[in-house]
């Protein structure tokens, strides 16, 4: 038991170092790149900026917050001003958020991905105020004047997902051909559940022998993935994978799973670390990395450059940002192979049922 203790605990401290490393990176390089910059001549000196996201006590929000906040402190500014809900808030309560922000008048605002009608209210509103906005976390134009949208596309996120299904539904149906019943749960419906899910389907609805035979939200939350997939289990005792539209969801149909004695393939989202550990012990077959922090930091990077009129960012244009799947073959290169996570394989909470072969989730 205390062996199984340590070797969890060794594999859970090696995510946290990866993430470290990676912000330690971020920053190194960073000051490299701030090296060469003369801010006299660009006109980016101290700026007060504001940057609208939702909840920070989701793990996304938090690392885009943090690399955001890094960024600006490296180039001196006096203050990022950061709004947001204490708790899960719909789109309605965003934008006031937004609009708050900009009666103090900074010196530009990014606003995170929201119902375009009412990021439109707010790109009007700050273009009223001749307040440069940045949209972030989402490209799907909005109305009025956006100086850049910082993100990746969820819909092609949704696609790689699909993609990564797929394969493992080829190796289960027969020459090659992919087979098999599938079901997804969704988190909150909204534009960033909504993309997701979309390119999700829309990979799969070529294929002829894969159904979707449940689909239901889950609102984000652990627990009710966990309950929804015990009732999928038992409806559909040959469900052979389910994608969760976050790597929380992710993990309570693993426990679903583990306590039906089933194996199946689940496929998360985010990257977050008990995404990769999943990944890692086993009980999640793959997750989607959006790398969050490196987001936040692109954010400040790319307002010195229109503070600065570099020219490098044209009105509008979007900005991508990494998105990675994540897999049994892929994790350690990854997490950076780190020795803690190559001495002994991570043994998965008390209840979870024995990885498959592979190194996929078998629950």
């Amino acid at each position: 038991m205390r062996r199984t203790h340590l070797a969890t605990t060794a594999a859970a401290r090696a995510v946290q170092r990866v993430f470290e490393r990676a912000s330690l990176i971020l920053l190194c390089t960073t000051l490299f790149w701030c090296a060469g910059c003369n801010r006299s001549q660009t006109g980016t000196g101290p700026k007060t900026v504001a940057i609208v996201t939702p909840a920070r006590s989701n793990w996304f929000n938090s690392q885009l917050i943090e690399g955001a906040q890094n960024q600006a402190d490296l180039l001196g500014w006096k203050a990022v001003q950061f709004y947001s809900p204490p708790g899960d808030a719909d789109d309605a309560v965003l934008a006031a958020l937004a609009m708050e922000a900009l009666k103090k008048k900074p010196d530009a605002i990014s606003v995170c991905g929201m119902d375009v009608n009412k990021l439109s209210e707010v790109v009007h509103a700050a273009n009223l105020a001749g307040i440069p906005i940045f949209i972030h976390n989402q490209l799907e134009p909005a109305g009025g004047k956006v100086e850049a949208y910082i993100g990746y596309d969820e819909y092609d996120a949704g696609k790689k997902c699909g993609e990564e299904a797929l394969e493992y539904l080829r190796k289960h149906g027969k020459n090659d051909v992919p087979e098999g019943k599938v079901a997804v749960v969704e988190g909150t419906p909204g534009s960033h559940n909504d993309r997701r899910v979309a390119g999700f389907r829309d990979v799969l609805k070529y294929s002829e022998h894969v159904s979707i035979v449940e689909e239901k939200s889950a609102d984000w939350s652990n627990e009710t993935a966990e309950k929804l997939a015990s009732q999928w289990l038992e409806r559909h005792p040959d469900l052979f994978l389910v994608f969760a539209c976050n790597d929380a969801m992710a993990r309570g149909v693993s426990r679903a799973a583990s306590s039906a004695h089933k194996e199946i393939k689940i496929i998360g989202y985010g990257g977050s670390p008990d995404g990769l550990f999943g990944v890692k012990a086993g009980y999640v077959s793959s997750t989607l990395a959006t790398n969050p922090r490196k987001m936040g930091s692109r954010i400040v990077h790319v307002m010195m450059d229109v503070f600065g009129n570099s020219g490098v960012i044209k009105p509008g244009e979007p900005v991508i940002t990494d998105i990675t799947i994540v897999n049994s073959s892929t994790v350690d290169a990854f997490m950076g192979g780190f020795a803690p996570l190559h001495q002994e394989q991570p043994q998965q909470p008390a209840g979870s049922a024995p990885a498959s072969a592979g190194g996929t989730a078998g629950k």
